[in-house]
């Protein structure tokens, strides 16, 4: 929400109106293989590790995201 970047508001606009998808899950499903063929997860989940103090609420406080180590992850994501 807080991102102002234009693929990141089509893919949820365009997973949200997919007819076919029917469940929550479904609609997570479909955004993450939009943003896979668009080749932009790696940014997207950039901007989740960024935002720490809404991951406060809620994550755990061991969480993944929440480590030091959660910065890793987008480098990751790149080759993928």
């Amino acid at each position: 929400r807080k991102s102002t970047d234009t693929h990141l508001s089509e893919i949820s606009t365009s997973s949200k109106e997919m007819t076919n998808v029917r469940t929550p899950l479904g609609r997570v499903r479909a955004w993450l293989r939009l943003a896979l063929m668009q080749k932009h997860l790696a940014d997207y989940f950039k901007i989740l590790v960024e935002q720490k103090e809404e991951l406060k609420e809620l994550y755990e406080r061991g969480a993944l995201l929440l480590s030091d180590e959660s910065i890793i992850i987008p480098g990751l994501l790149v080759g993928l």
